[in-house]
């Protein structure tokens, strides 16, 4: 059964007959309930399905990154998830879908300028130090600015973030790694987020491991 606000005129939350009423983040919505197909699904629909839960998977592993490193302008009416979600499936797989395609991953947009002169080296095989340019270099850039990191090691399927983790006046940061994992191949993402809130796109840094000594 539905509820009216706001009288005969206004909206409604829950189900009448075949139409849902909901709000979100103050938006009122209205609905049909979804029809029940019993069709076999064909293979490109399989397929599509599959390459549809390989962004999914990664992306719901890392939602406090995403959420970090959202775009408030395009999460206005949606999810940072979803945006990331449907952002990533359209860009960061191979061209047969069966796989990700991780250089192109993006997990953070905004106006901040990209990390684009950020590297790794290998301190030991425990410690990863990750190095920035500490000044800011346009006025919309700022010291205060918090680093935010992730390490993905796909052979496993491990996850390691550093959300708002350092400032841009840092310069760098020692993130901690099992040894079991330091020669195994890794991939390496940075952000920055203003103050303010907004995020810069990701930069991706490559893949990196401790047998190279820096990400390649």
């Amino acid at each position: 059964m539905g509820t009216l606000k706001g009288g005969s005129n206004g909206t409604f939350s829950g189900k009448v007959g075949s139409v849902i009423g909901s709000n979100w983040r103050k938006i009122s919505y209205i609905k049909g309930l979804p029809k029940t197909s019993h069709k076999q699904a064909s293979e490109a629909q399989l397929l599509q399905r599959e390459k549809f839960q390989l962004i999914v998977k990664f992306i719901y592993n890392i939602l406090p990154v995403i959420e970090k490193g959202r775009d408030r302008k395009k999460t206005q009416y949606t999810t940072a998830a979803n945006v990331a979600v449907s952002y990533n499936a359209l860009h960061a797989l191979n061209p047969d879908g069966c796989e990700i395609n991780f250089s192109r991953i993006m997990i953070s947009d905004g106006s901040l300028p990209k990390a684009a002169d950020a590297y790794a080296l290998w301190m030991t095989e425990k410690c990863l130090r990750v190095y920035w340019n500490p000044i800011p270099r346009s006025p919309s850039t700022s010291a205060d600015d918090e680093a935010t990191l992730l390490l993905y090691w796909p052979g496993n399927s491990i996850f390691l973030s550093k959300v708002a983790a350092a400032f841009r006046s840092d310069g760098s940061i020692d993130i901690p790694i099992d040894p079991m994992k330091s020669t195994e191949i890794c991939h390496l993402y940075i952000f920055f987020t203003s103050p303010k809130g907004i995020s810069s796109p990701s930069f991706y840094m490559g893949e990196l491991s401790a047998l190279n000594n820096r990400t390649l």
